[in-house]
């Protein structure tokens, strides 16, 4: 998507996951200003009338008003992004492959690395120059490295702009000074949480998903699907009530063809990341391609 928005484009982020575990990931929910702005109240007018503070992908356990809550946010986030309204990039890695299974690996450094690499992404799939980012404060980012690197990248590859005889301009991008966010204070943050949380769930629960979902389809058509007397499905209610989640939001994309695989590599996943809603699983882009390390 290339297109030129006279106001700024806005980026929401988080990122979530502590250092020793498998899998991280950060998250962005962007889209042109005006159009944050049309999202922003559907989304606080369902936190307000289901009395929840604050929409926690980690506290969405069975607790019914966060449940009906997360589920209006998946609606109402899907429904703009088919419209072109809105984009949702999850970058997720995984700290066993080989890229980050290293000795001495600075995790704050490949944080903002990574930061860099979705916030390129999403700044190119937009086709905007002008940015306003607005991460959650949690995330251990120095913002103004961050900021710097990004100020000092043109918005187009090299070999996107082709051979002319009068050549496009190809603008630096221009990032606003980046202030964390409370995110209790920013539903689109939350609703970074909420589709980043379902990412690295499905890849950590992913196959008891598509055991849980096989049982569920057995009981609503009877005869059709069979499972072996050894299948075994999730036990915890809280899996269960984001099994539910994740059948939804696989349901919407489907409904909407957005793209968006979960069966084929068992987590959620998008083969073309240009689509608007991105899952983005990292993965070494050839040999050298490492995280950086500590120095001493």
């Amino acid at each position: 998507m290339q297109t030129n928005f006279r106001h700024a484009t806005l980026a929401y982020g988080d990122d979530s996951g502590s250092y020793d575990m498998r899998y991280r990931r950060l998250t962005l929910v962007s889209g042109p200003e005006p159009y944050c702005a049309e999202l922003i109240p559907l989304l606080e007018d369902k936190l307000t009338a289901e009395a929840v503070s604050e929409l926690k992908f980690e506290e969405v356990r069975g607790h019914a008003p966060k449940m009906r809550t997360a589920g209006h946010f998946l609606e109402q986030t899907v429904a703009y992004c088919c419209r072109n309204k809105l984009r949702v990039d999850v970058l997720l890695w995984d700290n066993y492959d080989s890229r980050h299974a290293i000795s001495h690996r600075d995790d704050e450094a490949n944080l903002v690395r990574m930061y860099y690499k979705n916030l390129l992404h999403v700044a190119r799939r937009w086709g905007a120059v002008q940015w306003r980012f607005l991460p959650d404060e949690q995330s251990g980012v120095e913002w103004n490295e961050l900021r710097n690197f990004l100020n000092n990248t043109r918005l187009e590859k090299p070999a996107q702009r082709g051979m002319s005889l009068f050549p496009k301009s190809n603008p630096f991008l221009e990032f606003e000074p980046i202030v964390s966010q409370n995110s209790v204070l920013h539903s689109l943050i939350q609703t970074a949480d909420l589709f980043g949380g379902l990412s690295r769930f499905s890849h950590e629960k992913g196959r008891e998903y598509l055991k849980w979902i096989g049982s569920e389809e057995a009981k609503e058509q009877p005869g059709l699907f069979l499972l072996d007397d050894n299948t075994e499905v999730g036990d915890s209610k809280a899996d269960r009530v984001r099994f539910s989640l994740l059948r939804k939001l696989d349901g919407l994309c489907k409904q909407s063809k957005l793209g968006v695989s979960l069966r084929t590599w068992s987590a959620l996943s998008t083969p073309n990341p240009n689509n608007p809603i991105n899952f983005w699983n990292y993965v070494p882009q050839h040999e050298m391609d490492k995280a950086p390390t500590k120095s001493g």
